[in-house]
């Protein structure tokens, strides 16, 4: 492949980090710098090899950080660039020098956090308690066991500087939120995290027995256990309803 096969290839694409180590003498140089700085212990201990670190710094340049600085702040967590929180916050004050972030609790039980991007604009909320995390499946992580009151503070500011200046963070997950979600699925535990699927490791699908009635396809008869009830529910006439029962799906649901 030639640089200039190379460069219509890449026109109005971003250039993978694979196509990035075998594109011309200037990117087998970079692969070969990174690889050294790595092997010297030049690098973060979480920057793994070259094409981790060409990824991490791609990703900063669009902030217009350097590379060291892109290293220490960026992680690559299954291909997917993430930041650090506290980049994440201070992206937003260079990016946005108006912008106000306020932390109006931090306990071990919640952190409620609010923003703006400046005086002229109203305040947004944002939180994250433990019963949220506990809803996530992460308080088996022996890291938000030692340390609640620290993980929810992060919690709540990545959710705030993502959906209030996204502008600035260009949408992305952080470190905490990528590392949670990789250690509820390696345990088996499920996870409600809000992270892209491209983004946790993949989980195998358990078999499921066929269903001897029907085979599990086509219609299926009352009797069946893949049978759903999905009629209205009915209106009581004191305002309720019969809550919608239903005999179970076949899938647990």
């Amino acid at each position: 492949m030639t640089d200039e096969t190379v460069a219509v290839a890449t026109i109005g694409n971003p250039l993978s980090a694979s196509l990035a180590l075998s594109s011309g003498e200037e990117w087998i140089g970079v692969e070969k710098r990174w690889a050294k700085m790595i092997a010297n212990g030049g690098a973060p201990a979480h920057i793994k090899t070259p094409a981790q670190a060409i990824c991490a710094t791609r990703f900063g340049d669009a902030f217009g950080w350097d590379e060291m600085r892109s290293v220490r702040s960026v992680y690559v967590v299954k291909g997917s660039p993430t930041l650090k929180t506290e980049a994440m916050v201070a992206l937003v004050h260079e990016k946005l020098p108006h912008a106000e972030i306020e932390i109006l609790e931090s306990t071990d039980q919640a952190c409620r956090v609010r923003g703006r991007r400046s005086k002229d604009h109203p305040w947004n909320p944002a939180e994250f308690t433990l019963a949220m995390a506990k809803r996530a499946n992460l308080l088996s992580n022996p890291t938000w066991r030692s340390y609640p009151e620290v993980m929810l503070r992060w919690r709540a500011l990545s959710q705030l500087c993502r959906f209030e200046f996204s502008d600035a963070t260009n949408g992305a997950y952080t470190r905490e939120e990528a590392m949670d979600a990789e250690w509820t699925v390696s345990q088996g535990v499920p996870t409600s995290n809000t992270l892209p699927a491209s983004m946790l490791p993949p989980v195998e699908a358990e078999p499921v027995a066929p269903c001897d009635l029907c085979g599990g396809v086509g219609e299926h008869d009352v009797d069946c256990p893949h049978w759903v009830d999905d009629s209205p529910p009915v209106i009581t006439p004191g305002g309720g309803s019969d809550g919608g029962a239903r005999p179970p799906s076949g899938d647990g649901g």
